[in-house]
């Protein structure tokens, strides 16, 4: 069954649960490949191998999805800098990312990259942000109250890491060199690469309640719709 076309505007998220992934991983092992069947069994705990299959099978199974093949045999490219494409079909772009119970994948047929902290508390912010974050962004957190400081961080640092994924190059390496805002985003907002004139999208794609998650999409204008089905419904 494939999925729903894609347009050149069109980014679709998928919020993807790993809560108690025991239950689910069974599945989806049948999709992984060798190296990521190997790549599983490194993980000592039953839980992180399980974690990985439902993580990187859902991965599958939603890309088989959008291009009508089978999950277990989707092909992986990668690019110079290793992010990894859909081997015989590079149109369909995409990024995945987990942290503790779940995992956000976009899909576009622009670049594009996705981030997500699930509400960890950052120890040693202040020297993390003095060497991640610009000289602006640092005093920013440094005049908020103690008690908005961690989110803040989260959403600067998850705005930043969407970027540099969705880029898959140098020019968003830095990550002082670009400054993103740190406060709750209402609507999306466009950036300029920095050193080029190359247009980038930015946008919360998390529940206000929920894990922190960003989205960096190229271009402007992008249709971002976000999904909280687990799976797709033909498996």
């Amino acid at each position: 069954m494939t999925g729903p076309e894609l347009g050149p505007d069109d980014v679709h998220v998928r919020r993807i649960s790993l809560f108690e992934p025991e239950r689910r991983a069974a599945r989806f092992v049948s999709f992984l490949s060798p190296d990521e069947t190997a790549r599983m069994n490194r993980f000592v705990r039953e839980r992180d191998r399980a974690a990985f299959a439902v993580a990187r099978g859902s991965l599958r199974a939603w890309l088989a999805y959008y291009s009508g093949a089978n999950p277990a045999e989707i092909e992986f490219s990668y690019g110079p800098d290793g992010k990894p494409e859909l081997a015989g079909n590079p149109d369909v772009k995409f990024n995945l990312s987990h942290s503790g119970p779940v995992a956000y994948l976009a899909v576009a047929r622009r670049p594009v990259g996705v981030d997500v902290e699930a509400g960890r508390l950052v120890k040693r912010l202040d020297a993390i942000a003095g060497r991640f974050f610009s000289k602006n962004e640092c005093r920013f957190l440094a005049e908020l109250p103690e008690s908005d400081r961690n989110l803040a961080f989260l959403r600067g640092w998850t705005r930043k890491e969407a970027l540099i994924k969705a880029h898959g190059g140098a020019l968003f390496r830095n990550l002082t060199d670009f400054e993103v805002p740190l406060t709750a985003l209402t609507n999306s907002i466009e950036l300029t690469e920095p050193g080029g004139d190359a247009r980038w999208t930015l946008a919360d794609v998390s529940p206000a309640d929920g894990p922190v998650a960003a989205l960096a999409v190229a271009g402007k204008n992008p249709r971002i719709e976000v999904f909280h089905a687990p799976e797709p419904e033909n498996l």
